[in-house]
Parts: structure tokens; sequence; C-alpha cells
């Protein structure tokens, strides 16, 4: 079902606020519901016609009963409230969710989910777009009541299922999934890539040396953002602009470092932007071992940034699940 999504805050319009657009997505695909629009503005009074579409409205407490009341003639029977917070109006032709965008977005899927259906979840590094696509319409010809949404960004795809079935069908379309994109997959549930490589290294009890080269430390940030307590894993954290001129130098740097601090695995990320194609090399210190990578991105450099951030946790979260230590 898609969705056009309005959001009525003159803080986030001002930009004094935030909305963690990312967090949305992610459950509404969750749920297979598709977003084709989403405008956020000022709330005035009279600045929404409700018609046919099928409407999210995320407005201020304050508000969102005056939205709710003064289109109350067009929006049909109340379907359901859910904890006081959230109204869905609707009927066979369309939803209108009202949301106070102080609420939990999680609540949201008490509005999504089927209780007659079954989902689930996949997150890949490495594969772009088409080829998922490609591989899951395979998958869907084999089961008529599998449907699937993606989330692509940056190298990352989020695949979301919905299935009718028991646990037998369950596992039979896990299978497939495992069959087609078994080395890809890096998570069945909401972890994502820096909180996998953090809970790995406190499970493990390591401690961590990160030395970035002219990435203005993009990959130690992914790991505070979404950590609170990372500190407590991390032995160094080094960011400069030293040049490596081979891959036999960036050997050699990674082993001092490992060497001169003394901890489990370091990480040593080197970035060189070139005019068409930017390459980025790295190296993994994990025990005894070095494990040497090299990507090449021929994209805009802010966005093969972010895909080498991508590469670079996909990697080192593969080597702390040696011996299939899960989480």
């Amino acid at each position: 079902m898609e969705y056009k999504v309005f959001i009525f805050s003159s803080g986030i319009f001002d930009g004094r606020k935030s909305f963690d657009f990312n967090k949305f997505n992610q459950v509404c695909g969750k749920y297979l519901v598709k977003i084709n629009q989403i405008v956020i503005t000022k709330y005035k009074s009279y600045s929404l016609a409700l018609k046919k579409d099928n409407l999210i409205i995320f407005c201020d407490n304050k508000n969102i009963d005056q939205l709710i009341y003064s289109n109350i003639d067009c929006i049909g029977r109340q379907k359901k409230v859910i904890e006081d917070k959230i109204a869905v109006f609707g009927n066979d032709e369309r939803n209108i969710v009202f949301i106070p965008i102080e609420f939990d977005i999680n609540m949201l899927e008490h509005v999504f989910i089927e209780e007659n259906r079954n989902y689930s979840q996949f997150h890949l590094f490495g594969l772009r777009e088409n080829e998922v696509v490609e591989k899951l319409n395979i998958i869907k010809e084999q089961i008529e009541t599998l449907e699937y949404h993606l989330i692509y960004e940056n190298l990352v795809t989020h695949i979301y299922l919905s299935y009718l079935g028991d646990k037998e069908k369950r596992h039979e379309i896990e299978g497939e999934i495992a069959r087609f994109f078994n080395q890809y997959i890096y998570s069945e549930n909401d972890l994502t890539l820096a909180l996998i490589v953090y809970r790995l290294l406190k499970l493990k009890d390591y401690k961590i040396a990160i030395w970035e080269i002219s990435t203005n430390g993009i990959i130690t940030s992914q790991l505070f953002k979404e950590n609170s307590d990372f500190a407590s894993v991390l032995e160094k954290a080094k960011f400069d602009y030293t040049e490596c001129k081979d891959v036999d130098m960036l050997y050699e740097k990674a082993l001092n470092f490992k060497k001169e601090l003394s901890c489990e695995i370091a990480l040593l990320v080197y970035r060189q932007e070139g005019e068409i194609e930017d390459c980025y090399q790295f190296a993994i210190c994990y025990g005894n071992e070095i494990f040497l990578y090299k990507n090449i991105f021929k994209t805009d450099h802010k966005i093969s940034l972010e895909m080498a951030k991508n590469a670079v946790l996909f990697n080192l979260a593969k080597k702390l699940r040696q011996n299939d230590i899960t989480i």
C-alpha cells in the first residue's frame, strides 16, 4: 500500500527539530508500506484537503486534535486508536493515520501489521539493487503469497518480506534467501553494521585501534554515533593525511600500528581520491593475521565515502564473527 506523508511542524520546517527519516522508512518498509511523497510544512488549519489518498500525518501535539476535528466529515469511520495517541481512520479504499510528532515511530507497527501474515527481514551488503530484485523475483515465482519491499542505499540493501504460511513455509523462504544471498547477509533483525561490530567487540572483550587516513574519521564517527559506550572498546583512534604509496606500505603501517598498541584488533583505512574514481584500501589486523582489502568506486565522492564506510564495517563484522559467533 502506498502512502503520502505530511509533517506539520514549524520546528522541523525551520530546521530547529529533527525527524528520523531512516527509522520511519524502516518501520514502514518492514510492513511493506511504500511512501511516494513526503511534505514538510508549517501547520495551517486549511493547509490539507483530505482526498482519496492514503495519508500518514505527523503534527505537533497542540494542533493534531484540531486537524482531525476540522476534517472529521471527510475521513470516514474511526478504525482504531493506539495508546490514546495514534488515530487511524479509514474504509476499504484508504487509511488516514494521525500521529503526534513526539510519539515513538515504532508504534506505527501496530497500525500496519496484519495478523494473518508473517514478516521477515534480511540486511545485505555488496549487491546492487537490481541484482537483489532479480533474485527475489525468482523466489516470488515459487511462493505465490510472498511480497517484498526494498530500501537500498550505498550498497546496503534492507529486504522486508511478508507471506502466508506456517513455520515450514518460513523455513522454506529463509532457506531460499540464504541460498541466493548467504555471503552478503549481515543481519536478520534491526541491528546495523556499526552496532554489530560494537556488540561483537564487547562480547569477545576485545579492544580495537582505528587509524583513518583521508576519510575525515567517518568510520569512527559512525561507531560512536550508534554506540554511546563505544569508548569502552576503543583502544585508540587516529586521523591524519599520511601518504600510502602502495599496498606494502599499507601492510607495514597496519602491522606497526597493532604492535604499538598491543590490542586484539586494529583497522587502518586509506582513501585516495581521484577525479573519476576513488580508491579505498584497508587492512584488518586480527590475531596474528593481516587481511587486505581494496575497493574502487566510480561515483560522487560523498557517496563513495559512504560505500567505503559500509564496506569496512561489513568486513570488520565478518572477521569478528569467525568461529560462528552470532548476536
